[in-house]
């Protein structure tokens, strides 16, 4: 039997076993956007703020790994019931979720308020997954391969869920806020004009990641 028919034979109960983790993170990613304060002209440099506009792509899109969806961000697992038991044991416990998360820098564009930059290299996600089909198939096996899990492996069970954000989205983010210095304009227009304003990015990392989630839950 392949790896991913053995897969998909237990996925329905590994799928079971994980929507209660996956609602309750959910829950405590909305909880902190809801915490966190919209960014105003008087947000201190280092607070964590939030903002609510559309996603734009800002120098690179990426691709998620296994719907193949062009995206600013992804966060990509797999859990798997490994077993190496004897015939008519019970399957070992789910293992830890196998993840890839890539973010890469995008643009929050608030219409009249201007324009955030998105930078960091760990989130949180009040997004809603993917409904991933059959379609998706050989990329589910890439990416089980690419978690080390081979077509010979004692895999049992899994269950493959999937995260984007694309451009055009309209989300709310909230991260550590930083006001980047912004060029200086040529010396001849400096009479003219006074130089730009400062670029607002949020960033996230480990410790303090960026939280992403849907914005109709969010209050302007």
């Amino acid at each position: 039997m392949s790896i991913l028919l053995a897969v998909a034979v237990a996925a329905a109960a590994a799928s079971a076993l994980g929507i209660a983790p996956q609602l309750t993170e959910r829950r405590r990613a909305r909880r902190a956007l809801r915490r966190h304060p919209l960014l105003t002209a008087t947000s201190t440099e280092g607070e964590r703020v939030r903002v609510v506009g559309v996603v734009r792509a800002f120098e690179q899109t990426l691709v998620a790994p296994i719907s193949g969806r062009t995206c600013v961000a992804y966060r990509s697992r797999v859990s798997v019931t490994v077993s190496p038991r004897p015939h008519g044991a019970p399957p070992l416990a789910l293992s830890p979720k196998a993840e890839s998360l890539l973010i890469a820098p995008f643009l929050i564009d608030r219409g009249a308020e201007g324009t955030v930059i998105v930078d960091g290299d760990q989130a949180r996600f009040d997004l809603k997954p993917l409904e991933l089909t059959a379609a998706d198939a050989e990329r589910k096996r890439s990416f089980l391969a690419r978690h080390g899990y081979s077509s010979q492996g004692p895999v049992s069970g899994g269950s493959f869920t999937e995260v984007v954000l694309e451009p055009g989205m309209t989300i709310a983010v909230s991260g550590a806020m930083m006001r980047d210095v912004a060029l200086a304009p040529p010396a001849s227009d400096l009479a003219f004009r006074e130089a730009p304003p400062a670029t607002i990015r949020l960033t996230g990392n480990h410790e303090h990641p960026l939280v992403i989630g849907e914005s109709k839950v969010m209050p302007r």
